[in-house]
């Protein structure tokens, strides 16, 4: 015979401090709201990951949305900063960034360079981090270099290298967009005229 003793859960997350808030009459959105902040502090422990179960990698795309959590709900920047400095860490010798990092097993989504850009811009926005910034402008610089080289006459872009992941979509094989016959794609050029 088998006796239980005890049963138990040990909680891991970062120690965000909630500051945002969120009040409504309405308890399934105040549900949602609980559901989100805890997801949250579940998909950061020393970098902010897509899942605490799955992957557990950050991912660029997904550590953007992330840190505008964070910003937005929390006084902290110790975590953004240093998704920020992982991003500029990953950077690759063609000038874009890894799609996930820190990694022993490295990818590359070209999209997510763009991602990390937008990390740099909403923290400028939302955080008086303007003089700290300024040491990421020329890897900033570097991606858009590397994307101009792609850039047609008509100002469009090429088909980019690497895998172009937009989201898991319905019609859009392996998380791509649709592309024309020519490799263009309004979504890949509309990511880059937003970065």
């Amino acid at each position: 015979p088998l006796d239980i003793e005890d049963f138990y859960g040990v909680f891991t997350g970062y120690p965000f401090k909630e500051k945002g808030s969120f009040e409504t009459s309405d308890k399934s959105v105040s549900d949602i709201w609980n559901v989100g902040w805890r997801t949250a502090r579940l998909c950061a422990i020393e970098t902010y990951f897509d899942c605490p179960y799955y992957e557990q990698l950050q991912y660029f795309g997904d550590a953007r949305i992330q840190a505008m959590l964070t910003l937005y709900n929390t006084r902290d920047t110790l975590l953004p900063r240093h998704a920020i400095e992982q991003g500029r860490m990953s950077m690759t010798a063609d000038g874009l960034t890894q799609s996930r990092y820190p990694s022993a097993s490295p990818q590359m989504i070209s999209s997510y360079s763009l991602s990390w850009i937008g990390m740099l811009y909403d923290y400028w926005m939302m955080r008086d981090g303007h003089q700290w910034l300024r040491q990421y402008l020329p890897a900033a610089r570097h991606i858009i270099g590397c994307y101009e080289e792609y850039l047609r006459t008509d100002k469009s872009l090429a088909r980019m290298p690497h895998w172009f992941f937009a989201d898991w979509a319905m019609g859009f094989d392996y998380g791509e967009p649709n592309y024309g016959q020519d490799g263009s794609s309004a979504y890949q050029n509309l990511v880059f005229v937003m970065a």
